[in-house]
């Protein structure tokens, strides 16, 4: 894999799949706009990205109002995450492949959208993306905190875009749903880089779970257990299953190959809305076999809210 600094060409935005190198973007899409516009920027892949732990600013580079900041934050539309078509190159080959080794999570990239300040001034300027969350790829130096992204502020009047869309009816996208909903994800972090191989692993984790306004408990239909998608996994054959009772939940990943790591283990619990963890959750216990249902020894995998 290359530690290398990406560059999205202005009239490709969504090639940014590509970049699954864990590189940060230096330039939004589109170059230019008019204050008021939408614009989409490529933000690396933080681990947990997410609009409320994440802040934009532009600086004006224009000798008028050199150097005054703008906060865009209360302007951030969604954070969500794009991948490649699975059956593509992008998904298949080495550098997709070689990513969750790099990063502990699939073969992704963060993208964010960003409706730009009526009140901008015109002229040349820069955006800067900065996030909390942690980035959990230390082979690369470049980070998307560490980025200032040129962008031009045009004459005119920009507007928001609403993303219509022909349907029955026909209507307006809504950004928001593309943001992450209340969950945990349990993670093995970088241990997968070992090489060490297994036919299954079982998770439990003590996991409370509680309406926010009765604090009765969630029924198990509206919870989700949902995989990260690695490009390893179809090679793997990887299953998933889980199943719950009481707090705790069991997740078992299984290969009936016999060539799972670790790494593929990466899962998502996630809740409603209208609920919440009532403590944080934490792994009670993991158990690792391999491809003939003999216990083997594995890391103790980490649990992280994302809010």
């Amino acid at each position: 894999m290359k530690n290398s600094f990406c560059v999205v060409k202005p009239a490709s935005i969504f090639l940014v799949v590509l970049l699954l190198s864990n590189c940060v973007a230096v330039q939004p899409f589109p170059l230019a706009a008019r204050a008021g516009d939408t614009i989409t920027v490529a933000a690396g892949s933080a681990d947990g990205m997410t609009a409320s732990n994440t802040t934009a600013t532009f600086t004006s580079d224009a000798p008028a109002t050199l150097g005054q900041v703008y906060d865009l934050t209360s302007s951030i539309r969604a954070v969500t995450k794009i991948y490649p078509d699975k059956t593509s190159l992008a998904w298949t080959d080495s550098i997709a492949g070689g990513m969750p080794y790099s990063t502990g999570h699939g073969a992704w990239q963060t993208i964010v959208l960003l409706d730009l300040d009526p009140g901008l001034p015109i002229g040349a300027g820069h955006l800067n993306i900065t996030t909390t969350a942690p980035d959990t790829s230390p082979f690369f130096i470049f980070k998307i905190s560490d980025v200032s992204q040129p962008l031009e502020i045009l004459p005119g009047a920009g507007a928001s875009n609403d993303f219509s869309y022909k349907g029955y009816p026909d209507a307006v996208g809504d950004f928001s749903l593309l943001n992450p909903r209340k969950q945990a994800i349990i993670t093995n972090g970088m241990n997968g880089a070992a090489g060490s191989i297994y036919g299954a692993i079982e998770v439990v984790v003590n996991a409370p779970i509680a309406d926010i306004s009765t604090g009765n408990a969630v029924a198990d239909d509206s919870i989700l257990v949902v995989p990260d998608d690695q490009p390893q996994d179809s090679s793997a054959q990887k299953q998933l299953s889980w199943k719950r009772f009481g707090n705790e939940i069991t997740i078992i990943v299984m290969s009936p190959k016999g060539s799972l790591n670790e790494l593929q283990l990466r899962s998502s619990i996630v809740i409603p809305e209208s609920a919440e963890f009532t403590t944080p959750p934490t792994v009670a216990s993991t158990t690792y076999y391999d491809i003939n249902g003999s216990v083997i020894t594995g890391p103790t995998p980490s649990v992280a809210l994302v809010p």
